[in-house]
């Protein structure tokens, strides 16, 4: 499955033992922030689950309307 995790600043998550849990899939994990709404489009649209950690990652109905 290809994941896509957004919001990541710290790069950290790749520390934590929960990250093993995602072995096996084809993941990418971003480390900046994209302030306009449609930049998160071109990232996400390979993607098959999209996880967020930050509140400011934004998800709106344009974004998946692509």
């Amino acid at each position: 499955m290809r994941v896509h995790i957004l919001g990541d600043w710290f790069d950290t998550l790749g520390t934590l033992p929960c990250f093993e849990l995602l072995d096996g899939h084809d993941v990418m994990v971003w480390t900046d922030y994209e302030t306009h709404a449609s930049a998160p489009a071109g990232r996400v649209l390979p993607a098959e689950a999209v996880v967020l950690i930050r509140d400011r990652s934004r998800i709106a109905a344009e974004l998946l309307d692509r």
